[in-house]
């Protein structure tokens, strides 16, 4: 049975931080505005995050 290399594990898990940042990148700023806020504050609160 061949062993999976531990830079692997490292790599899947950078690989799922980043897919759930650009997640949230995208679905905040739709959330935000589907709640009401201002554009302006949709930017504010998109950049602080």
């Amino acid at each position: 049975m061949q062993r999976i290399h531990p830079a692997t594990f490292l790599f899947a898990a950078r690989a799922l931080r980043d897919m759930g940042d650009g997640f949230v990148a995208v679905l905040l700023p739709v959330y935000l505005l589907a709640l009401g806020f201002a554009p302006l504050q949709v930017g504010i609160i998109a950049t602080a995050s």
